[in-house]
This record gives C-alpha cells, structure tokens and sequence, in this order.
C-alpha cells in the first residue's frame, strides 16, 4: 500500500508500505519462485498451449486447496500453506501464463465477490476459472474442467456473471471448447 502528501494542488510525496521487507521477503520470494517454477516444469511438458494451460489447471487443483476461512488472498501464502481463496490461484495462474507466453486479463465480478482469468489462444479468448475447477469438497488429486476455456456464453452458463477487468476486456465469442471433454 502507499500513504501521499499532496500541498492542496500537486503530489509533494509519496510513501510506500511494504508487505515484507528483510529475510521475510527473502523468505516469501524464495517460496513464491518455487511454487511457480514447479507448476512451469509440470506445464511445460505438454507439447501445445492448450495442453499447457490443462497441465497448470490440473497441479493448482490438485496440489492446493481453497481457504474456506476466507484468509489467503497472495500467492506467496497460497504457495506457503497450500491453500488461498479465488484472488490467489488468479494470480498464480496468471504468472503461469506470462511465463508460457500465453496473453491473459484478470476478470473480476463484484455481484460474485469473485475473480478469474480469460486467456488467448489462437486470437480467440476464453475463459478460465482455476479456483471452480478445485472442488471445495477435496478429494485428493480431483481435479475439474467444467470452467477451462469457455465462451462468455459457456462461463454464464456454468454461473458466473457481472465480470469486468481493468484491463481491456475481450469478448470470447467462441464456443469450440464449451462442451468439449477434457
């Protein structure tokens, strides 16, 4: 977070809070790149994009759970204590996908309290929603697809609704994989 002093007409400082500083950051960074570097070296060994996005989908799922106590938000907690809420595997996926080259917005939905990601793939887009993909319910290596690469019509569907981005939002118009059996 941050903390400004303007004099009433410019921006005189600003001063930024950090969330860790000294062997902590240290600490969560080191847990942060280890955590990615594992989902990347299951990811990369598929041979296409799509099978890329399934492999990261599948080790988030199968290897972390959601906080149903409503408390990780960060993906360095989530890589830390194997769990985190909707934010957290949003943000892990998305650092996945910059690391595969796969571009990718953050879509969010207020109505929802609720986040996911939309992916390119081909110059279409699609929806992904890793933390629906987790059943809440854990059995121990479950993983769904019910929320991988779909269509706005596909995500509705599947009941999600009012999202938005602050970035550019595209418009994923196709339906190829909406019924498709993973």
């Amino acid at each position: 977070s941050y903390g400004y002093y303007t004099d009433g007409t410019y921006l005189t400082r600003v001063l930024p809070q950090y969330l860790y500083t000294g062997t902590e950051l240290d600490e969560m960074r080191s847990v942060y790149n280890s955590g990615l570097s594992a989902i990347l070296s299951y990811a990369k060994t598929a041979s296409t994009p799509v099978g890329r996005m399934l492999r990261a989908n599948d080790y988030i799922c199968a290897n972390y759970e959601y906080d149903t106590n409503y408390e990780i938000y960060s993906p360095e907690l989530m890589f830390k204590h194997k769990r985190g809420v909707c934010q957290a595997y949003m943000l892990i996926y998305r650092a996945v996908l910059n690391e595969l080259g796969i571009s990718n917005v953050a879509v969010l939905s207020d109505e929802m309290n609720h986040t996911w990601n939309m992916v390119e793939l081909g110059g279409e887009w699609y929806h992904v929603d890793v933390t629906w993909n987790d059943p809440v319910s854990d059995v121990p290596l479950r993983v769904y697809h019910n929320n991988f690469l779909l269509s706005d019509t596909g995500i509705t569907n599947e009941g999600h609704y009012s999202w938005y981005s602050s970035e550019a939002l595209p418009t994923a118009s196709d339906t190829t994989y909406d019924d498709y059996f993973w």
